[in-house]
């Protein structure tokens, strides 16, 4: 084989060579790049979280006044036609309610609507919207 040959030869192995790592790192760093991008799911922490339980529809309806034993007919009757209940703190902060609790149209939390309660349980956020899945729900008044 003539030298010339030889060092064309070697000339187009390296530059496959170098084809074939460059079109690796680039492959890697794609994996990377889609790995750390991608939405991670939310962290629950376990929470204690007191305020009253209202249907979140009414609250976004009418605000404050969607509050309250004034409007416990109208949360009790949202709730039976299965929009979701949350509890408002003091501070103004909505957790929707989450997990077994809220089967049946909320069935079990229904006697709380318009109640002060403290719930305990797995705190998660997502887009800016809290969500408390109860493990234990406590009636304030009847614990006094």
């Amino acid at each position: 084989m003539p030298r010339s040959d030889f060092y064309g030869e070697l000339t187009m192995r390296q530059g496959r060579i170098r084809s074939a790592v460059t079109s690796g790192a680039i492959g890697a760093a794609a994996m990377l790049a889609m790995l750390t991008a991608a939405p991670r799911p939310a962290i629950a922490a376990t929470s204690h979280v007191k305020g009253e339980v209202i249907s979140i529809m009414c609250y976004e309806g009418h605000g404050k006044e969607g509050t309250g034993k004034a409007h416990l007919s109208c949360a009790t009757s949202c709730a039976k036609k299965g929009y979701a209940l949350g509890i408002l703190t003091t501070e103004g902060t909505v957790y929707q309610i989450a997990g077994p609790l809220t089967a049946d149209n909320s069935a079990t939390l229904q006697p709380f609507l318009s109640t002060s309660v403290t719930a305990t349980g797995d705190v998660t956020e997502k887009d800016g919207k809290k969500t408390i899945a109860i493990a234990n729900l406590s009636d304030i008044a009847a614990a006094k």
